[in-house]
């Protein structure tokens, strides 16, 4: 961030803050938002005949793999008979919903819309794997008429291309299967069902191919924007695209934790000329990190999974050390700027601002440039864990 920027936002702040007698008001005002963020939930309906790879597909988006405690059960046999609720690891207020597959023998078709109660989720996933029949078009109408969103996906994308290219190696060409795929998926769809039906080619075994990320930024935009930025940040880092992503939404949150953070207290800190929330600033580090999935438990499994240190290329001091009070501190102490350092800047020209006010702009102009430094590092740190994924799978 420039020289001037910086300037322009100091001197927005202070402004803020002389036309303003009730700083507490500010503060309630962002906590409020933040307070009803954190408590939106966002329930995500998985669906589709058994067999069809729903479980797996689970598992790809939790990050857990296969043997995890906390995994979707999978199996060649239908293992769903009730609906049954995943908890984001990251994020306990998502919730995947493992539904029981279509057509299995023992729930009838209306005992099945009865058990899974629909008016409950945010969205619909449809998945197949070998064809879309009937009840997938049924469905799909159910959900039409409550007015939810719903998305079809073929499954196991990579089992139809090795499978075609087992057969006809001599004229395979990759491209080309999967828009025959698609399309014929489509017009089968089409044929029994008057609507305009969107189809997503998936691999649960790897998102990064394929759809995946075209399904992911779909959804996105026909979210409400306060599940939409929730939604973001759940997602598993199958691509640079949803790092970044997940880095702008997090960016965008900075001002308000910085504005909230240097306002909500003004007891002093000692080695600080300014006062500011401790407690505040360790939570948003520690959201960094989840939200990155490079968390100590996330890398270890992936460490586990392909059989590679995948710690080794991490960097950030945020996401190698332990975050909390002594953490924070050392970096509020090292980046303090200073009030002279301010004024040689020229960030106070002209304005008489005095006493609480002066301490809270330094306190925001501080910690904000300590997230945005933070924030960049963890992302920086996420995309070689993801080029170092690549590496581990193109070596298989």
């Amino acid at each position: 961030m420039s020289d001037d920027n910086l300037h322009c936002d100091t001197t927005e702040l202070l402004e803020a803050f002389s036309s303003s007698n009730d700083h507490e008001e500010v503060a309630e005002e962002i906590q409020k938002e933040m307070s009803e963020y954190e408590n939106t939930t966002l329930d995500i309906a998985i669906t589709g005949e058994s067999g069809a790879g729903k479980s797996t597909f689970i598992n790809a988006l939790l990050g857990v793999s296969q043997d995890d405690e906390d995994d979707a059960e999978t199996g060649v046999t239908e293992t769903t008979t009730e609906p049954k609720a995943y908890k984001h690891p990251q994020d306990q207020t998502v919730t995947y919903w493992d539904l029981p597959g279509l057509g299995t023998p023992s729930i009838k078709s209306q005992q099945y819309y009865e058990k899974v109660h629909f008016e409950k989720y945010d969205f619909f996933i449809i998945i197949a794997s070998e064809r879309f029949k009937e009840s997938h078009i049924d469905l799909a109408k159910r959900i039409q008429a409550m007015k939810k969103r719903f998305y079809f996906v073929w499954s196991k994308i990579d089992q139809d291309l090795s499978n075609a290219k087992r057969s006809k190696p001599s004229v395979y060409n990759e491209e080309t299967i999967l828009q025959t795929i698609r399309n014929d998926v489509v017009q089968k769809l089409k044929d029994g069902w008057a609507g305009n039906p969107l189809v997503f080619l998936i691999s649960s075994f790897n998102l990064n191919l394929y759809d995946f990320n075209v399904m992911i930024e779909t959804m996105k935009q026909e979210m409400p924007s306060h599940k939409r930025h929730k939604f973001i940040l759940i997602l598993p880092n199958a691509s640079l695209q949803i790092i970044q992503e997940k880095r702008d939404a997090l960016r965008g949150q900075i001002w308000k934790k910085a504005l909230l953070s240097s306002i909500v207290s003004f007891v002093p800190i000692p080695g600080l000329s300014f006062a500011c929330d401790i407690p505040l600033m360790i939570n948003t580090l520690k959201e960094y990190v989840k939200s990155l999935c490079l968390d100590k438990q996330t890398l270890t499994k992936l460490s586990d999974v392909w059989l590679k240190d995948i710690k080794s290329v991490i960097q950030s001091p945020v996401c190698k050390e332990e975050i909390n009070s002594s953490f924070a501190l050392n970096i509020l102490v090292s980046k303090e700027t200073t009030k002279e350092a301010l004024i040689n800047k020229g960030y106070f020209y002209a304005i008489p601002i005095f006493g609480s006010i002066y301490g809270s702009a330094v306190a925001f102009t501080t910690i904000r440039d300590i997230l945005y430094k933070a924030l960049d590092e963890v992302v920086d740190d996420a995309k070689r864990v993801h080029e170092e994924i690549k590496k581990a799978i193109s070596e298989q």
